[in-house]
């Protein structure tokens, strides 16, 4: 498979779980409308809205990470290496995904044995209603595994010379 054919498929998973954050964000926002509508008229608020919204944007956001590192949607900082010759400042940007790219992977091993451990007790979390955490702590490593895959192909990408307009020049 050819770079252009892996960068077309990958896109079209990285859209698949931005669309799904976005869909998972307008579910978020249907309770919670309720809870203020509701608080406005009634008075209390509806049992579990913390709970669930804490859950569910940990999700919504480990899913999008990796679109918006695509669409080079991160706050980039060219400050310095606008200052340089291009060909030196491709290789300080190389060298920079690289070291993003280490911790990255750290954070994919220590989060995905924090979500298996949350997943296999069935860890809730305690509040006026109980509420699963596990889906959220599952979501960091998938979250980040998705954007360590981004990141591998836009190195590629830097390393190659294969831009395909996927990718920020000044990250």
């Amino acid at each position: 498979m050819r770079s252009g054919s892996i960068r077309r498929v990958w896109n079209s998973v990285t859209t698949m779980a931005a669309w799904t954050s976005g869909i998972g964000i307008a579910l978020l926002m249907l309770p919670t409308v309720a809870d203020v509508t509701y608080r406005k008229v009634i008075g209390p608020s509806l049992a579990g809205m913390v709970e669930v919204s804490e859950v569910g944007v940990v999700i919504v956001a480990f899913l999008a990470m990796a679109a918006a590192l695509r669409r080079g949607a991160h706050v980039g900082t060219p400050i310095f290496t606008s200052q340089l010759n291009p060909t030196l400042a491709e290789r300080l940007r190389i060298l920079g995904c690289l070291v993003i790219w280490i911790a990255l992977a750290l954070m994919v091993w220590g989060s995905w044995q924090i979500a298996v451990e949350s997943f296999q007790v069935r860890e809730f979390r305690f509040g006026l209603v109980q509420m699963p955490i596990w889906p959220a702590k599952m979501a960091v490593p998938v979250g980040l595994v998705l954007m360590l895959i981004e990141l591998t192909i836009q190195i590629w990408e830097r390393f190659t010379g294969a831009r395909h307009g996927t990718i920020s020049h000044d990250a």
